[in-house]
C-alpha cells in the first residue's frame, strides 16, 4: 500500500513551485493562451488557402515566447520541468509507459491487419516532430507552464487540472476546425468525444509531470503515443 501511495505521490518542488505563483502569473499564461489559439487558427486558414503546413515553425516559436516570458518574470526553466532532478527516474518512466504504447497502439494491431512500415527516412522524421514538435512542446506549454501558473489564479488542485485540461482539448479546435473547413459549433458536435479524451490524456500526462516536476517523463509517452500510431501505413 505504501508503495501505491508513493506512486501517486506529488513532487515536493512541485508543490512548493505552484504555491508561489501569483494572479499575474496566471493572467499571463491565459493571456499566452489566446495568443496560442489565434497562431493555431491561423496556421490552419494558412494550410486550407495556401497549403502550406507551419506546423513546426509555429510550435516552435510558441516555445520560444513561452521561455521568454519566464525568463523575463525572472523565474527558472526548472518551473517548465526541465531541470536534471529525478531525470533517471523520469526518463525509466517514460519509456516503459511509452514502450507499452509502442507494442499495443503500434505493433500488435499491425499483426492483425496488412499495414507496412513506414521508410526510414519518415521513421526518423517522426521521431524528430512527434518527439519534439508535439511532445516536448505541448508538455511545455501545458503541463510546464499553462497549468502550474494556474494556480495563481485558481487554488483548487482539481478545478485548475480540469480547467487546463478543457483548455488542452480546445487547443485542438482551431486548426483541426480549418483543416476540415468546419464551421465551430459543427465541429464540436462532430467530436465532443474525441474532446472529452483529450481532457483526459491532460490529467494522465499532468500526473506524469507533477510525479517527478519534470517535462521528460510526459514529453517520452507523448511522442510514443504519438509516433507508435503512425509507424506503419
Amino acid at each position: 500500500m505504501g508503495k501505491i501511495r508513493s506512486f501517486f505521490s506529488v513532487d515536493n518542488h512541485y508543490k512548493e513551485e505552484v504555491r508561489n505563483y501569483t494572479r499575474i502569473d496566471g493572467i499571463i499564461a491565459i493571456v499566452y493562451y489566446v495568443f496560442l489559439m489565434v497562431a493555431y487558427f491561423s496556421m490552419g486558414q494558412i494550410l486550407l488557402k495556401k497549403q502550406i503546413y507551419l506546423g513546426v515553425v509555429v510550435n516552435l516559436l510558441l516555445v520560444l515566447v513561452c521561455i521568454l516570458i519566464v525568463l523575463l518574470r525572472k523565474q527558472k526553466l526548472s518551473s517548465l520541468g526541465i531541470t536534471k532532478e529525478k531525470l533517471k527516474n523520469s526518463i525509466i518512466l517514460g519509456s516503459f509507459l511509452g514502450g507499452l504504447f509502442l507494442v499495443f497502439n503500434g505493433i500488435i494491431p499491425v499483426l492483425f491487419s496488412k499495414r507496412e512500415l513506414i521508410s526510414a527516412d519518415m521513421v526518423l522524421y517522426n521521431i524528430f516532430y512527434y518527439f519534439v514538435i508535439i511532445g516536448f512542446v505541448e508538455e511545455l506549454i501545458f503541463r510546464g507552464f499553462i497549468q502550474t501558473r494556474l494556480y495563481g489564479i485558481i487554488k483548487n488542485d482539481f478545478l485548475a487540472i480540469i480547467i487546463a485540461g478543457v483548455m488542452f482539448s480546445l487547443m485542438h479546435i482551431p486548426f483541426q476546425m480549418s483543416l476540415v473547413n468546419m464551421r465551430l459549433f459543427q465541429y464540436f458536435s462532430e467530436n465532443i468525444l474525441q474532446l472529452i479524451i483529450l481532457v483526459g490524456w491532460h490529467v494522465f500526462f499532468n500526473f506524469l509531470y507533477k510525479k517527478y516536476n519534470s517535462i521528460f517523463t510526459g514529453t517520452i509517452v507523448h511522442g510514443f503515443m504519438n509516433f507508435s500510431s503512425n509507424l506503419f501505413r
